[in-house]
């Protein structure tokens, strides 16, 4: 078994390195450790209900230029589900109600008239919020090493704005506190997905179970261009000599001749491949901690709202997904919600049947409609390695595709490629990554 070019991990990083490569003309191999594709994107089903759930709602936006590109290319980008404008309802836990709704205009005027409609800030507060919104358009708005909170407080923004707008978007988009997330990143999503185009701002929600994206379709697509997928599969090393990488050696001792290599795994498995290759020295991985991220699914008789999902305001909770609102039909029996915390330290201390209550007293306080029905059942899924920590230093710690190392590339949501920790993040790495990869090959 040989190939062109030989990927570790499955992941949406390694999934568009090979679509790409594969597209070019390239014999692709990748190799995932799991029995499945999506790496932290991904479905399992659930053993009280049957319904497929995903590993946490994922939520993409219309910035997500490079991922919807690959799903087009995969035949699934019908699976994802955007927004026709920007609109973001907000639910407290005293029962108030807001709304961001995009106007039809140009952004980022479109979100400029949203703003001035939300009744729960005032004039001092939109007004604030529109200076930091005209700060944030600048090169150097951010001061070097800065985080979200000093950002705030430095350009004078109102406690209220902070924790229900600026901090709420960080901690989402970061999945770390504002206290410790870095400002530049928040900076670059704001532009990106905010301040940009009105288009780009819209939220969309998958509508299928997260291995309908890729799974089957990534498979086929890369079989049909001579590429190979096998799972169930870890990389344990690689054969080198001199500053070139010439085959992986697999757990199952199988030897792959490659011409050369793209490492899209997580840091912490990479860094596990370089010790066993002895090139650790050659190719560092920088420990970039970790931030988790909780989600407890809940399933009811019926329905109580029509919102498709709903940011919560001063709850332990950041949103609460109606999953049977806009899931493609049949996906779920019953209605089925989905509360997901980022940045979830907060919450690390209480068991199981502590984040199932919390979540279920969630949903009452802030849905006064509620029926105080109890949910027929409950799940909970907790990733402790959900992304990095995105605090300045860490994200100071970002190492490139390019390595010391000829012929060998790093893909990963990890890589610094100026966004955080994101589906869009990893499909830009593991295009870049294949692009050098394809380069090289040329110049042989």
């Amino acid at each position: 078994m040989t190939a062109d070019v030989v990927i570790i991990g499955g992941g949406f990083a390694g999934l568009a390195a090979a679509a790409s490569l594969a597209r070019n003309g390239a014999k692709v191999l990748l190799v995932e450790k799991k029995k499945f594709l999506g790496g932290r994107v991904y479905s399992i089903r659930d053993r009280r209900t049957g319904d497929w759930i995903d590993n946490g709602q994922h939520a993409l936006m219309g910035c997500y230029h490079q991922t919807f590109d690959l799903l087009k290319e995969w035949g699934t980008e019908d699976g994802v589900l955007l927004q026709p404008q920007i609109d973001i309802p907000y639910r407290g836990a005293g029962g108030q109600r807001d709304r961001l709704r995009g106007r039809s205009l140009p952004g980022p005027l479109h979100l400029l008239g949203g703003l001035l409609s939300m009744r729960s800030f005032s004039w001092r507060d939109k007004w604030a919020a529109m200076r930091f919104g005209m700060q944030m358009k600048r090169k150097n708005a951010v001061k070097p090493g800065e985080t979200v909170q000093q950002l705030c407080d430095r350009l004078g923004q109102p406690a209220l704005l902070q924790r229900r707008m600026w901090g709420a978007i960080a901690l989402s988009a970061l999945n770390e506190e504002v206290a410790q997330a870095d400002a530049s990143l928040l900076q670059t999503v704001l532009q990106q997905a905010f301040f940009s185009s009105a288009a780009d701002s819209r939220m969309g929600l998958p509508i299928v179970s997260l291995q309908k994206l890729h799974d089957e379709a990534a498979v086929d697509y890369l079989t049909q261009r001579q590429g190979k997928v096998l799972l169930g599969r870890r990389a344990d090393r690689l054969e080198w000599k001199g500053d070139q990488i010439s085959a992986v050696i697999l757990s199952s001792g199988e030897r792959i001749p490659c011409g050369a290599c793209i490492s899209a795994a997580p840091a912490p498995a990479l860094a596990k491949i370089m010790q066993a290759s002895q090139l650790e020295d050659r190719v560092p991985v920088p420990d970039l901690g970790a931030s988790p991220i909780v989600s407890v699914y809940l399933w009811y008789e019926r329905s109580f709202s029509d919102e498709a999902f709903c940011c919560l305001e001063d709850c332990a909770f950041d949103w609460l997904f109606h999953r049977s609102n806009f899931m493609a039909p049949n996906e779920h029996k019953t209605h089925c919600v989905c509360l997901l915390a980022s940045a979830a330290r907060r919450l690390q201390h209480l068991s199981r049947d502590a984040l199932i209550q919390t979540a279920i007293e969630e949903v009452e306080k802030t849905h006064p409609e509620h029926p105080r029905l109890k949910p027929a059942s409950a799940s909970v899924f907790w990733e402790p390695h959900a992304t990095f920590s995105t605090t300045p230093d860490q994200v100071k710690k970002r190492p490139g595709a390019q390595t010391e190392l000829n012929r060998f590339f790093l893909a990963g949501d990890w890589i610094d490629v100026g966004l955080p920790a994101t589906i869009e993040g990893a499909v830009i790495s593991g295009n870049k990554a294949a692009a050098m990869a394809a380069a090289m090959a040329t110049k042989k």
